[in-house]
């Protein structure tokens, strides 16, 4: 993995630690006493091989009282892996997926408490970097609470699309340990002018695990072997520019350089079809495949009284060939502002796959009739906020919404909770539509669609291409 090593060392400094362990070594990082029986011992010695080189890395600065201004420390190292992988057995863990001795290249940083958060995010991003360069379908999920053992602090994992076995594989594991790790092996630092010390945090992440994306990755589902190279889609993510210069620990300090490089397959009037509607049906369904973040939340863009443009973020419930359907409270500063002027900007952004759509529309009110299907749909603790809120009003305090919430779960305790006339939805019925899709150095494309009459004076809609 020398291109791992590479892409890295403009910031991190390579290390080549050893193999074998003490056991106090291996405590220290949390691998002992839980994963004792995953991890290869040698008794006669008080040894253990390294299940990572983050065990020996993390306990290089054990014991030490470090200075805040040399935080954060930054390290590397490639090395072999030892783990028994007791347990596991059978058809889904057989050859690469569970070997017993593998290469990978580690990273890890030491830092203050304050400075945990940002170079988790610059870990994840340098392993995320380095999987889109493979151009391999890969998608990145933040570990909940409940499935972090005590160590971890916060944890992405970052998975590759295994054809052979039709499932997605952990190739990276980043994680903030917080002072976890750091009070085990008693790594501290000092502040200039302060008495006392302070635990030191932790941070570390796979960059990358070879026999998981070092292979032959065989054919690919049609879905995502469009995201690898077909024209008009787009790959899961995209990589972080090569040529970025070293960020700092502050991400605002940081906001000029932060780039990244979109390496997605291109779009032309020749990919899409002729529906702009089927067309965002697509792009959504590709959202939903790719874990998008609610695929179905978009900006709303009206025009307030005063002559400010107003935005939001609202969700959408409905897309045919109608339009795009969506409810509120038909008193909201929205729903005011579409009465007097039904003229809207919609934009829908799916940042996992650098697209976004953009519509602008007139809004409609839909018949009561559709209201009325989707209230009876909503969860009942929804169903009483409507009674209870009145939207874009003042109101003196959260204590007074939560009693009128009680009030109303009162009023309707002995039946179904029925439409308030004041609200329900809203059609946005499309004249332009206008795709995006993140292209390298910025060199984006876009396709837009404009509703016109044709000679006939019929309707039909206009494709062109637009410059980035």
């Amino acid at each position: 993995m020398p291109a791992a090593l590479d892409r890295n060392s403009d910031a991190f400094e390579e290390i080549r630690p050893p193999s074998l362990v003490t056991t106090a070594t291996l405590t220290a990082t949390g691998q002992l006493p839980k994963f004792a029986d995953d991890a290869y011992a040698i008794e006669r010695d008080d040894l253990w091989c390294i299940p990572t080189a983050e065990v020996p890395l993390t306990s290089l600065y054990g014991g030490e009282i470090l200075e805040e201004a040399e935080l954060p420390i930054r390290m590397m190292a490639y090395t072999p892996c030892y783990r028994r992988e007791a347990g596991s057995a059978g058809r889904d863990t057989r050859g690469m997926l569970r070997a017993h001795e593998f290469d990978k290249v580690e990273i890890l940083a030491v830092t203050t408490p304050a400075q945990g958060a940002a170079m988790l995010l610059e870990l994840r991003d340098r392993a995320e970097a380095l999987i889109a360069g493979l151009g391999l379908p890969y998608r990145i999920i933040e570990i909940c609470t409940g499935d972090m053992g005590q160590s971890h602090h916060r944890s992405f994992d970052i998975e590759v699309y295994a054809p052979g076995c039709d499932n997605w594989l952990e190739v990276s594991s980043v994680s903030w340990f917080s002072d976890y790790q750091a009070r085990r092996a008693d790594i501290r630092f000092r502040t200039a002018g302060e008495k006392g010390t302070t635990i030191a945090n932790t941070l570390n992440g796979s960059a990358l695990a070879v026999p998981r994306v070092g292979g032959d990755h065989g054919e690919l589902p049609p879905a995502r072997r469009q995201r690898r190279g077909a024209r008009g889609a787009a790959p899961v993510h995209a990589r972080a520019g090569s040529d970025r210069a070293e960020m700092s620990t502050d991400p605002l300090a940081d906001l000029a350089r932060h780039r990244f490089e979109y390496e997605t397959a291109g779009l032309d009037v020749a990919d899409v079809d002729a529906d702009p509607m089927a067309q965002w049906q697509q792009w959504f369904r590709d959202a939903g495949e790719a874990v998008c973040t609610e695929p179905n939340a978009f900006v709303l863009s009206t025009l307030g009284a005063d002559g400010w443009p107003q935005s939001r973020y609202l969700l959408l419930r409905g897309a045919d060939q109608r339009g795009f359907t969506f409810f509120t409270n038909y008193h909201s500063a929205k729903s005011q502002e579409m009465d007097a002027d039904g003229r809207v900007a919609m934009l829908f952004t799916w940042l996992q796959l650098h697209r976004q759509v953009r519509v602008l529309g007139r809004a409609t009110r839909v018949p009561d009739g559709e209201s009325d299907e989707y209230f009876a749909s909503r969860p009942r603790g929804s169903q009483i906020g409507a009674w209870s809120s009145p939207q874009s009003q003042p109101i003196p305090d959260r204590a007074w919404l939560e009693d009128r919430v009680e009030q109303m779960a009162g009023t309707f305790a002995d039946g179904d909770v029925p439409r308030p006339a004041f609200w329900g939805g809203w059609l946005v019925e499309p004249e332009v539509y206008e795709f995006w899709q993140g292209r390298p150095s910025r060199l984006h494309d876009r396709v837009r669609y404009t509703l016109v009459e044709d000679p006939d004076g019929e309707a039909v809609w206009q494709l062109q291409r637009l410059a980035p």
